[in-house]
């Protein structure tokens, strides 16, 4: 089995690969990750991001969070999308995730 990982940056992509005949034998017997809430994913970003942004910066951040947390807004429409797809899967964690859920329409 050889696992090829894909991450991207500004201007380039790095595979990774992981390579092992035994690397997911046991997959079916562990838990499904949970999909986390999505108010707690935001304190935490806020909290990871307040170090590193002036007051105006914080303020502008703290507003689009706001924004994306308001009922029937994006968050709630993608949050509801995470949750149906770890439903359906036994990794609700994988590559082109974010790309299907932000370019697969409602």
């Amino acid at each position: 089995l050889s696992l090829s990982l894909l991450f991207f940056s500004h201007s380039h992509s790095v595979s990774v690969y992981l390579l092992g005949g035994d690397l997911l034998r046991d997959q079916d017997r562990l838990p499904k990750l949970p999909v986390p809430d999505l108010q707690q994913t935001l304190s935490k970003y806020l909290a990871s991001v307040t170090p590193h942004l002036t007051a105006e910066q914080l303020q502008v951040t703290g507003a689009a969070v706001k924004t994306f947390l308001e009922p029937g807004g994006d968050g709630e429409r993608l949050q509801r999308k995470l949750k149906d797809r770890a439903e359906k899967l036994d990794n609700w964690v994988s590559p082109g995730l974010f790309i299907q859920m932000l370019t697969t329409p409602s």
